[in-house]
């Protein structure tokens, strides 16, 4: 018998254990040019990764929360950022011009990064869905 594979609705994302710290990275905002780096968030004392995508019909339903929840938490000192992996052979309209759009259409207080290569996409076990990571830095 053939095991079925679970649809993403429910796959949840692996805890992250005490202590777990963010790898570097180094990731451009096509909002804004701006490369970022871990070392940027140094002065908060936590950081909270989202990894979300333009396309994501989990993400298209909830941008407006997205964006007024991390809002309430940064001016709180929350660090928060949201990373797009995915590719943009398969997801044209997940490419960084349309990023840009979209952070700027929903008032995005947080930077909304472009990982091209995908490495921090696989932070640990990270679903492809919204996957927000709380990394103490």
């Amino acid at each position: 018998m053939t095991q079925k594979t679970p649809s993403k609705a429910r796959l949840e994302s692996t805890h992250v254990s005490d202590g777990f710290c963010a790898p570097q990275f180094e990731l451009p905002e096509p909002l804004t040019g701006k490369i970022w780096t871990l070392d940027d968030f140094e002065a908060s004392p936590a950081l909270l990764v989202m990894f979300i995508c333009n396309h994501c019909p989990f993400v298209k339903h909830l941008k407006k929360d997205i964006a007024k929840l991390t809002s309430f938490y940064i001016e709180k000192g929350l660090a928060s950022i949201a990373i797009s992996s995915n590719s943009i052979v398969t997801y044209p309209k997940d490419g960084p011009e349309y990023m840009a759009e979209e952070a700027k259409k929903f008032k995005y207080s947080f930077p909304y990064l472009y990982d091209e290569v995908c490495p921090l996409y696989l932070l640990p076990d990270a679903v492809p869905v919204i996957s927000p990571t709380l990394c103490l830095l």
